[in-house]
């Protein structure tokens, strides 16, 4: 959790927005409310752009924009053609404060999302002023309720923070999120964000490495972190799933520096 420096003006628990910042959210015809705690938008401010608040604002809603056309695109590829009968519904696992999520009325009209999170507080700031269905996660994938199934799972920037005893764990626990047929959408740290972004990481021969520090003060580092994951170590996951197929990889995909996979669910074969 963080609190918002004292150069940002605060309206209760949201973050005082300008002219500016209102007439962007217009054009991307998105809800603007920023949540105090909203780590997206703050990792933005005060790491990417140096404290200009609109410059980071601008980032955040393009960042959440071009991530729903790029599941949009995944779906036009895997998905759509044999799915176009009914309204796709989706999971935004790991959610955040809906930086993904509020632009999807407008990539996918009519299609059901819910945005699932392990903060109290994004879960009422996600139903209440995104007006998006919600649902509270856990650090533990074992106390995760299946409470519903969904055409498309996506997970992004999740497993570039789990230790490596909850990383097959969660994984088997999304695919069992996903419907038969369905798609689980899911980034990773690989070699390129190594290299580029956390190269003090060590990586040892199974092509994974962890640090504990994070920039949500409320998790125990024990529960998430900063994780490398190469290619080797998550195909050897996906591989004792069972019941899922690899149909997609692409390095250095997400954010030019994220690995992107796409997993299909085995449909169900009735005789």
């Amino acid at each position: 959790m963080w609190s918002a420096t004292p150069e940002l003006k605060k309206i209760g628990y949201l973050l005082h927005l300008s002219q500016h910042e209102i007439h962007v959210a217009a054009q991307y015809n998105i809800v603007p409310d920023l949540h105090v705690e909203d780590y997206v938008f703050n990792a933005l401010y005060s790491h990417s752009y140096a404290k200009e608040f609109d410059k980071a604002f601008d980032a955040y809603c393009q960042s959440g924009r071009v991530s729903a056309v790029n599941i949009a695109d995944i779906i036009n590829r895997h998905l759509k053609p044999s799915r176009s009968a009914h309204p796709i519904t989706f999971l935004d696992f790991a959610s955040g404060y809906g930086c993904v999520s509020r632009h999807f009325r407008n990539v996918f009209p009519g299609s059901p999302v819910v945005a699932m999170d392990i903060h109290d507080h994004a879960f009422y700031f996600n139903k209440g002023h995104l007006k998006i269905d919600a649902a509270i996660s856990h650090t533990d994938p074992a106390n995760v309720a299946i409470f519903s199934r969904f055409d498309v799972v996506f997970a992004l920037s999740f497993f570039s923070h789990m230790p490596r005893a909850t990383q097959l764990p969660w994984l088997d626990k999304l695919t069992e999120f996903v419907k038969p047929g369905g798609l689980l959408i899911f980034t990773t740290h690989g070699e390129t964000s190594h290299k580029k972004h956390m190269p003090h990481i060590v990586v040892d021969g199974d092509g994974y490495g962890f640090i504990a520090e994070s920039e949500q003060f409320d998790l125990s580092t024990s529960d998430y972190g900063h994780a490398v994951t190469y290619k080797n170590f998550t195909l050897e996951m996906i591989n004792q799933l069972g019941g899922v197929n690899l149909v997609e990889f692409r390095e250095a995909f997400w954010w030019t520096h994220q690995d992107t996979y796409v997993l299909r669910k085995q449909a169900i074969i009735s005789r």
